[in-house]
């Protein structure tokens, strides 16, 4: 009938999205983690004014949070990196 197929149309609708959406909320877990792990309190309030003051302007904002991560040292990028590929989630999908 008419109104079973909208019915299975919109489960499977209803269903995609919600798979997209935890998994988009597991990736930004996985990130804040490896954020929060690795950068002390202070250099992560650093990280969310950078971002605040880009006001949504990705290319504005991408040199500064190269040059704030860069002036946390020379390891904190690559271990941030390490961290996040080493999550058990990531690490699965590479494997």
């Amino acid at each position: 009938t008419q109104a079973g197929n909208i019915n299975i149309h919109n489960n499977i609708n209803n269903t995609n999205t919600q798979s997209q959406q935890q998994s988009q909320q597991q990736s930004i877990k996985i990130l804040i983690k490896a954020l929060e792990d690795q950068l002390s309190v202070s250099q992560l309030k650093e990280i969310k004014q950078v971002v605040e003051e880009a006001k949504g302007d990705l290319v504005k904002a991408k040199p500064k949070l190269i040059d704030k991560i860069k002036s946390f040292g020379e390891n904190v990028a690559s271990n941030i990196l390490a961290n996040i590929i080493t999550n058990p989630t990531i690490w699965s999908c590479l494997v």
